[in-house]
């Protein structure tokens, strides 16, 4: 059985010990590929408001890369409130929470920051996205990007790229009304003096912007994709997460998905058929490295984690 049969399996609540152990008709199996990967699975978390190795970067990157420009404001995450919440924060090391994220980020890592002659572009460019709305997308957005912030040696970028939807400045406490359309719409705009630094150390923030009409034209303009580019040179360092909308419900998404260079998807537990699941893979580009999180699944974690 292949890690994303697996996956489904657990999301609509079947242990894969249970399953027959042929593999399932899957629609869209023969798309599925070696990359594809059930991260993690967690167990709650829905769109509500460590490691010191350099993963293979060459030093000599490191040392003659110049220091990025400093954002023009700072800004307070509310820690205890995203505590409370039962989110990754500095104060969780150590929870389930923050063990399981520490899981899914690793091959995430690996793969945005290997270097060689099969080294993909845009690799440290990750896209977080769900089939349907209410899996959990912006919650394991947040939590990745906080759990990234705590490497030693890579700093992360979070992007609200849910522009019909935009939620990720709202459950942060973040109060802004500048953001990602602002910066495609007008080019005159540096990207640093938008960029959000936080109080967590190595987290940048990226809010969606004012609300527009046009959001699926403005993700596949020009602005967007020289935008693109400019995040994977200017920042080879730095993992950029784009929180984005739901596959199914926005084609906004499918843009995103062309520009972004791994895509994770989450799964909620109990709640997201086996269909919906391989309608929304179906959508994605066959060569990009796409990784899964079972989300909200009550089990015992440690049981249940699938790499492959």
């Amino acid at each position: 059985m292949g890690i994303i049969e697996k996956a489904i399996s657990l999301a609509n609540g079947k242990s894969v010990r249970d399953r027959p152990a042929e593999r399932p008709e899957l629609a869209g199996a023969t798309a599925v590929r070696p990359e594809h990967q059930d991260l993690a699975t967690t167990r709650e978390g829905t769109d509500r408001p460590d490691s010191q190795e350099r993963h293979g970067q060459p030093p000599s990157q490191i040392a003659n890369e110049p220091a990025a420009r400093k954002s023009s404001q700072t800004v307070q995450v509310d820690v205890e409130r995203l505590t409370a919440m039962g989110m990754v924060t500095p104060a969780t090391t150590g929870t389930r929470i923050s063990e399981e994220f520490r899981l899914i980020k690793r091959p995430l890592l690996t793969n945005a920051f290997s270097y060689g002659p099969g080294a993909a572009p845009k690799r440290n460019l990750v896209m977080v996205t769900s089939a349907v709305a209410g899996e959990g997308k912006t919650f394991s957005s947040i939590n990745l990007a906080m759990s990234i912030a705590m490497e030693r040696d890579r700093r992360v970028l979070l992007i609200d790229a849910d522009l019909q939807r935009p939620n990720v400045a709202q459950v942060l406490g973040i109060s802004t009304d500048r953001g990602l359309t602002d910066v495609m719409e007008d080019p005159s705009l540096d990207l640093s003096e938008l960029l959000l630094q936080t109080n967590i150390p190595r987290l940048s923030v990226l809010p969606a912007g004012r609300r527009h009409q046009y959001g699926t034209e403005l993700l596949a303009s020009d602005a967007m994709k020289d935008l693109v580019e400019e995040l994977s040179e200017r920042y080879p360092d730095r993992l950029v997460i784009f929180d984005s909308p739901p596959l199914l419900a926005a084609t906004q998404a499918v843009v995103l998905a062309s520009l972004a260079g791994q895509i994770v998807v989450v799964v909620a537990a109990g709640s997201t058929s086996q269909g919906v699941v391989s309608e929304a893979l179906a959508l994605l580009d066959a060569e990009k490295p796409v990784g899964l999180i079972l989300n909200r699944y009550p089990r015992v974690f440690q049981s249940e984690y699938y790499y492959g």
